[in-house]
């Protein structure tokens, strides 16, 4: 039973998948993985949708996919989601908490441009303390040093893509990173085709007993609970990156 923490699978959505067909590709694909939770993540930009009309499109697809796997049996959970782009005024959004994964406080978050802004803390800080929120931050893998540091002292949630790891020339960072607590989820991120869910599968063989731990992380989160209690990580480690 392992949970995939990131993905692009609800059909029409947005570029995430461009068909029903291809969304069911991506599901049997992840099903092959081992994959039995897939929390759905479609982008979420406060400049160019709104709220209301996010959730409805994402419910239509969900819906839809939905149906077309219950007639198939495929036994795959989807859990309803969003991977929202982090922007300087995001804390102030009405309903902002509607864009949380299902049932639970948590949100998927990417920095815009994959880079630290002058603002980033703040606006961090007031989804964290101000809108009662726990960010997770989308593809850790795509940041520089300095702003996963910037992270690691937030004490924020990460999740890498299963695909940094398949390179043996960055595997042993990311490995280190995760035996030492600073990466916490693992997700596919996957897009229209199915290699990603090639890629998780993959992942999961190299993580070995460290999956465990992640899909651990991943269980808590889904159940509305904080990791750094629940699974007692410690953070008074200097990370190295």
């Amino acid at each position: 039973m392992l949970i995939d923490f990131h993905a692009h699978i609800l059909p029409g959505c947005d570029h995430g998948s461009d068909s029903l067909e291809t969304s069911m590709n991506q599901l049997r694909m992840a099903k092959e993985a081992g994959i039995t939770t897939v929390v759905a993540t479609p982008h979420f930009y406060m400049y160019h949708d709104t709220v209301d009309s996010f959730i409805n499109r994402r419910e239509h697809s969900y819906r839809m996919l939905i149906d077309a796997t219950e007639s198939v049996d495929l036994g795959m959970n989807i859990v309803k989601a969003a991977e929202v782009t982090l922007y300087i005024d995001l804390p102030s959004l009405e309903d902002l908490n509607r864009l949380c994964i299902e049932g639970t406080n948590c949100m998927l978050l990417e920095l815009p441009g994959y880079r630290w802004s002058v603002w980033t803390a703040e606006s961090l800080s007031q989804i964290i303390q101000g809108r009662n929120i726990i960010p997770v931050i989308a593809h850790i893998d795509r940041y520089d040093a300095h702003t996963v540091r910037r992270l690691i002292e937030l004490k924020i949630p990460l999740q890498l893509n299963a695909s940094a790891l398949i390179p043996f020339s960055r595997r042993s960072k990311y490995m280190r990173m995760i035996r030492e607590g600073a990466v916490h989820l693992l997700g596919s991120d996957a897009h229209n085709t199915a290699d990603e869910y090639k890629d998780f599968a993959r992942a999961v063989k190299i993580l070995g007993s460290q999956m465990d731990a992640m899909n651990r992380n991943a269980g808590i989160l889904l159940d509305g609970e904080s990791i750094f209690e629940k699974a007692h990580i410690s953070w008074e480690h200097n990370v190295s990156l």
